[in-house]
């Protein structure tokens, strides 16, 4: 998987836990409700091979995000929510399961070399 934050110290994010392939949608709010972004993420099952399990055989997954609107703007600093909309298919089932997980993160705006 590529890392969408090239400094750290720029990005912030939850962590998710998975077991198995999974679609997650994330949408991002400020405080306000208003809509900042979205972004897809697909975890296929060569990815999960790919990965090392904990003792209970889940992925741990760091989502990160660069603070960026869709439009490419630096957020203002504040408390953002994020909801995660996660679809995983299960042979045994017709359709997916979906799971709906919110959290909230701060976000502290600096001002480095001139530049957000």
């Amino acid at each position: 998987m590529q890392s969408a934050c090239p400094d750290l110290r720029y990005c912030n994010g939850p962590r998710v836990y998975i077991n198995r392939p999974v679609r997650m949608i994330i949408y991002i709010y400020d405080n306000a409700g208003t809509f900042v972004m979205s972004r897809t993420v697909d975890i296929t099952q060569a990815d999960l091979a790919n990965m090392n399990p904990d003792q209970l055989d889940r992925i741990s997954i760091d989502l990160q995000w660069n603070h960026r609107t869709m439009q490419g703007n630096v957020v203002a600093g504040g408390v953002y929510i994020w909801r995660i909309v996660s679809y995983i298919r299960i042979n045994e089932r017709s359709a997916p399961i979906m799971q709906n997980q919110l959290f909230k993160l701060g976000v502290r705006a600096e001002l480095e070399d001139g530049f957000f």
